[in-house]
């Protein structure tokens, strides 16, 4: 017995163990007439939240007149992937949704960001959990799974999904792009790769299956809406993915970034939006990938075309394009991340937020040390303060009539040739409901789940 009074706060005594509550009714003689009795989860200890990260400047500030927008970029681990096999260094209780939900919260709180990118959102998760509590905090939000089946129940595959602020933006235009359906179209149009018509039907079949990864990616086109000195109006483009893992498909990882930009360049033609672009490319900064997307361009040479088994890479001049990316990371703090996934057996740099010239980054959040994510529990990703393996982006970015003009060391090589059409077309999700807004504050979120009535027309799957 630890209590007998009407309320009891758990104590760290208690963690690890369940508590049984009986309730006792009695008579006016004191007999009991009836009782029942609830046996809780077991307690859990709650860790003090990680520091707040600290704001980087850009050397050049851009007009403090002009709106600007805060982009968040984070992969919050799906359920389906945390077990003791892949992170035996966490407790598995640490590792369980009901503890890393509110944990994943609490780490994009500190941002009170108008749009989040999230990668990795499990579709269960995303209609109980995620789409209720950021509509209770003023939120809109859009969500679409990765083409596999489901692993085991309804629910349990993984997506991306984008949150904005409904006070902020409207809607105006939104996109999926399925990288399965890419590739057939392609094959199809006999472009899949050089030479294809020399293809036996099974090194055809073979082809395919080794490009076929069931990754996907959002668009949509935004519309800020007037906010204080915001006059409202300006539209850009957002675009949020997720690219295949496998570090020994370093050419399916090129090839789908190539199929993502020839898209968005079709798609941008003649309208010129700004663009941001984000998510987790699951490629190192010397990669084939981010080379492609930084550059424009893949050296006939870089190491990464010759891990490429079948052919789907072997033509360099195929991967151009002139979007005139810029990474966030490097035009703020003139390089990379040491990492961005830091687990026991991987660290490195794996998610970026790219942008066009007429976004500029006035600022960035810095990543935190490694002493700084193992400060609490001396453990890598996840631990009990950061609930996935990966650490979330998140910069502020102006909107620019011209581009900045920067020095040369912050400016990177950008080469033109723009991308022959791929011979497919983003797939158009359904229109939104319009929503209430609701008040929100950056240390105010509503983390309780709440029915949320008419999401259904909203989301897409």
């Amino acid at each position: 017995m630890v209590s007998r009074n009407k309320t009891y706060v758990p104590t760290e005594e208690d963690v690890g163990y369940t508590l049984k509550v009986e309730c006792v009714a009695k008579g006016i003689d004191g007999l009991k007439i009836a009782s029942q009795c609830v046996t809780t989860e077991v307690v859990l200890p709650v860790p003090p939240p990680p520091p707040m990260r600290r704001q980087v400047a850009h050397k050049y500030p851009g007009n403090g007149t002009d709106p600007t927008i805060r982009v968040a970029t984070y992969n919050v681990l799906a359920e389906i992937y945390t077990n003791k096999q892949m992170y035996p260094y966490c407790p598995l209780w640490a590792l369980s949704w009901n503890f890393r939900k509110r944990n994943l919260m609490r780490q994009m709180t500190q941002f009170n960001a108008d749009i989040y990118c999230l990668q990795e959102v499990q579709a269960d998760r995303f209609e109980q959990f995620f789409y209720p509590t950021f509509r209770a905090n003023g939120y809109e939000g859009l969500y679409k799974k990765k083409t596999r089946e489901a692993m085991g129940r309804k629910g349990k595959v993984d997506g991306c999904a984008i949150f904005f602020k409904a006070s902020r933006f409207q809607l105006r235009e939104k996109y999926v792009i399925e990288f399965n359906d890419a590739a057939m179209a392609m094959a199809r149009a006999g472009k899949l790769i050089p030479n294809q018509s020399k293809l036996s039907e099974m090194e055809m079949s073979e082809t395919l299956s080794r490009v076929m990864k069931d990754n996907i990616a959002q668009v949509v086109v935004l519309e800020t809406l007037p906010n204080g000195m915001d006059k409202g109006g300006r539209q850009f483009c957002l675009c949020n993915t997720h690219i295949f893992w496998d570090p020994e498909y370093a050419d399916v990882k090129l090839w789908q970034s190539a199929m993502l930009l020839k898209e968005l360049e079709k798609f941008n033609v003649g309208r010129k939006l700004p663009l941001i672009l984000c998510g987790d490319f699951n490629s190192l900064p010397d990669s084939s990938v981010y080379e492609f997307l930084s550059t424009g361009q893949v050296r006939a040479i870089h190491p990464d075309l010759k891990r490429d088994p079948l052919g789907i890479t072997s033509n360099a001049s195929d991967f151009r394009h002139d979007l005139q990316l810029t990474s966030t990371h490097v035009s703020v703090a003139g390089s990379e991340p040491q990492f961005t996934n830091y687990t026991r057996d991987f660290v490195g740099t794996l998610d970026y937020i790219f942008s066009t010239p007429r976004l500029h980054p006035i600022s960035m959040f810095e990543i935190p040390s490694e002493k700084t994510l193992r400060k609490h529990n001396d453990s890598p990703l996840p631990n009990l303060q950061y609930p996935s393996d990966h650490i979330a982006l998140c910069a502020d970015y102006q909107f620019m009539d011209k581009a900045p003009m920067i020095s040369m060391n912050q400016a990177q090589n950008v080469t033109s040739m723009r991308g022959q059409a791929t011979g497919f077309h983003m797939g158009q999700m359904r229109a939104p409901h319009h929503t209430q807004q609701v008040p929100f504050g950056a240390q105010q979120w509503n983390l309780g789940l709440h029915t949320t009535p008419g999401a259904e027309a909203w989301r897409s799957q």
